[in-house]
């Protein structure tokens, strides 16, 4: 299958790679830069150091942290943020989970809560993790240090290969990258059905459905080897 990426440029990589593997042919077209931030951090400790990317995790902000602070337990939202976590210097225990909802019923059944957080995250971001540990009674410090930037549009090459109907599927990781797809594509005159579209999650689908696509596939869980199996269950027949 014929199949495009949209996210940044070195996830995008990485997940064409998967894809080879898997004999299918990727077509990239990032609508995503990742923009370090420059944020200030506190100096004094936390109860917990709170990521949920690897963008966040690997940043400059999280080594300059690991420096005074490496043994802080982590709240991590995703396998890969942790390996990132643990190449910036931050070796102390971890927390798991696949999403932040999740992350957040995780921290609820400690029977010890922590009392303060620092968050380090993306300046697109839901308010599910600080809400939910705010409501928990944990103090929450935030600092952006990435940002999500919308690239200038999708490759000539690309449009044009969605417009003839040469593109099988696309693949759509955050409910900001499907957005920015149907705002590329409307410019480039693609039609939302151009192609089939398998999403992580529900929120991820909902841009192109309010765009009026109706050929979508959302992934079992919101991780990344769910919606290459649903890609597979498609291009099999079993789906």
């Amino acid at each position: 299958m014929r199949v495009l990426l949209t996210r940044a440029k070195e996830d995008a990589a990485r997940s064409a790679a998967r894809l080879a593997a898997a004999g299918h042919t990727a077509l990239l077209s990032p609508l995503i830069d990742i923009v370090n931030l420059s944020a200030a951090i506190p100096s004094e400790g936390f109860d917990a150091l709170v990521v949920t990317s690897a963008h966040a995790s690997g940043s400059a902000a999280a080594a300059r942290f690991a420096a005074d602070h490496g043994a802080t337990p982590l709240w991590v939202v995703g396998a890969r943020t942790l390996a990132a976590a643990r190449l910036a210097g931050l070796t102390g225990p971890a927390l798991v989970a696949p999403d932040a909802a999740a992350l957040v019923a995780a921290v609820s059944q400690f029977a010890s809560r922590p009392r303060r957080a620092l968050y380090l995250a993306g300046a697109d971001r839901k308010p599910t993790l600080e809400t939910g540990l705010a409501q928990l009674g944990i103090v929450v410090t935030t600092r952006e240090v990435y940002a999500a930037r919308a690239a200038a549009g999708l490759d000539d090459e690309v449009a044009a290969a969605l417009r003839r109907g040469l593109v099988d599927v696309a693949l759509h990781y955050s409910p900001r990258s499907a957005a920015l797809f149907v705002a590329a594509a409307s410019r480039a005159g693609v039609a939302p059905d151009a192609c089939r579209h398998v999403c992580l999650s529900g929120d991820a689908a909902a841009p192109l459905r309010e765009a009026g696509a109706s050929r979508i596939d959302v992934a079992a869980a919101p991780t990344e080897d769910a919606l290459l199996q649903t890609l597979t269950r498609r291009a099999t027949g079993r789906g």
